[in-house]
């Protein structure tokens, strides 16, 4: 005969249905939590770990199929920031120009290629960060002078986190000695986030970089570039210091951002920019351009000779993975010969080609004053070569009449000066500039997925397997802006 139920069963049967309920909840939070600490996890078995370890080498420079698997790779690290890349700020400036450049093979130049670009401003940083940066000095004398320019940006988790130099034009007081009354370094880096709309979404910060005084002018942390790299936010910057005594070099750092901490690359072998100095002044080696290959953070070293590095950004580890053929001849580097140099980051554009905007020097014969342009430069990382290089980019003229020319000792006409870039979509460009040394500012170039087109399908009809000869691409650009301008620059190989 069944028993009926007891108080004492019921209240069992209870206990072991809330039990239930309780561990069932506690599945659930413990499956929330690690998708939260962990978006990337996965169940299939094939980790984003095991994706990129399964990239293939890129110090093998021989074309192979292995290319499909790191596209692939390359869409879903896109993918994973789950982001589209556009910034909604309200265009200005619009200026429509014939925008140009050389496709280059291993024996120079090969097509000249053309494609009708808009190009306008899309945001000014200036006069905010300025007074922003102004208010967190110990200065109620109020006599410096802030200026931010090399406004570097880039996408990180929803944000656009900007980082900027804050200059203090000491060199305005030089010639009279008429020093301001409080003193400070030269340089600092200032970093704030933003919204899409470019409003702030936190308190801007001087970021404590603790950089050797050595110098009346000249000292403290300049132009930085910021970047991602597994996973992390870095800066780099370069910064004069002793690496030994009386031995004085201006070199690249690489800043963890979130560490607060200095990465003083090492390089394997050294650098050549030691042996590149003019005489009597001091080792420089700067204006390093990230690239980002899967989870391996690589440099553009220098764009002509072509030099690319690949490092380690937590340990500083650096070791050359490209020389162009020194038996081309050449040198590491000359002021007056090496003209085309650093700029903004490489973005991915197909793989293996990847964008940045460079900016060139060049010394006008007349009066030995500076000439800065920028330019698009096309590299492709298989082989490692410089494909395009463009004519300068053009902007509203009205931007240089509007914006002071801070240094004019030094420099006649309005420049722009790239360091920052954001690849919005295929077909617009963002980069970050300051103008004239005064203003940060970033820019807009639409109309690029007509000219990447062609630029990439001119590369591979032609099949190149090199880059052009080592000093081809300084010739080539003195040579252009010299049809261009009509003015006289000076190029002296040695």
């Amino acid at each position: 005969m069944k028993l009926p139920y007891t108080d004492t069963d019921t209240m069992s049967a209870l206990r072991m249905h809330i039990w239930r309920v309780l561990l069932l909840l506690g599945i659930c939070l413990m499956l929330l939590l690690i998708f939260h600490l962990n978006p990337d996890f996965e169940f299939a078995g094939y980790s984003h770990e095991e994706h990129i370890n399964n990239t293939p080498d890129l110090n093998n420079h021989k074309h192979s199929d292995s290319v499909r698997n790191l596209q692939s790779v390359q869409s879903y690290d896109k993918q994973s920031q789950k982001d589209d890349f556009s910034i909604h700020t309200q265009e200005r400036n619009h200026f429509k120009f014939k925008f140009g450049g050389f496709v280059f093979k291993e024996t120079g130049s090969s097509f000249y290629l053309t494609a009708d670009i808009t190009s306008c401003m899309t945001h000014s940083f200036s006069p905010y960060v300025e007074q922003e940066a102004a208010k967190r000095f110990l200065d109620p004398a109020h006599d410096n002078i802030y200026y931010a320019n090399s406004p570097a940006l880039v996408w990180y988790k929803g944000e656009l986190v900007l980082v900027t130099r804050i200059w203090l034009d000491r060199e305005k007081y030089e010639p009279k000695s008429d020093w301001p009354s409080n003193h400070f370094a030269d340089n600092f880096l200032y970093t704030q986030k933003f919204d899409r709309e470019l409003r702030p979404v936190s308190n801007g910060t001087i970021i404590g970089i603790p950089s050797p005084k050595q110098w009346w002018v000249g000292d403290g942390p300049i132009e930085p570039r910021i970047f991602v790299s597994k996973g992390r936010l870095f800066i780099t910057f370069n910064a004069a210091m002793a690496f030994r005594q009386m031995f004085y070099m201006d070199f690249t750092v690489i800043w963890d951002y979130d560490m607060n901490m200095p990465i003083i690359p090492n390089i394997e072998g050294g650098t050549p920019m030691i042996n590149a100095t003019e005489p009597g002044d001091m080792p420089r080696d700067k204006h390093w351009m990230a690239l980002q290959i899967a989870d391996v953070l690589y440099f553009v070293h220098n764009l002509d000779p072509l030099r690319v590095l690949k490092c380690d950004p937590l340990s500083g580890q650096c070791k050359f993975v490209y020389k162009a053929k020194q038996s081309q001849g050449g040198v590491a580097f000359a002021d007056q010969v090496s003209h085309l140099r650093g700029g903004t980051p490489f973005e991915v554009y197909s793989y293996p080609y990847y964008i940045s905007v460079a900016h060139s020097t060049m010394y006008k014969s007349s009066n030995g004053h500076r000439f800065y342009t920028a330019h698009l430069v096309v590299l492709c990382v298989e082989p490692w070569r410089v494909v395009y290089v463009s004519d300068d980019l053009k902007i509203d003229p009205e931007i240089y009449e509007n914006t002071p020319m801070v240094r004019p000792r030094w420099i006649d006409d309005g420049f722009i000066f790239p360091v920052g870039i954001i690849l919005e979509n295929t077909d617009w460009l963002t980069i970050g500039v300051h103008v004239n040394d005064h203003s940060s500012i970033l820019l807009r170039f639409k109309g690029i997925k007509a000219l990447m087109s062609a630029i990439i399908e001119q590369d591979r009809k032609q099949g190149a397997t090199d880059g052009p000869p080592i000093g081809y691409l300084q010739n080539h650009i003195h040579q252009r802006l010299q049809n261009i301008t009509n003015m006289h620059f000076i190029h002296s190989p040695k």
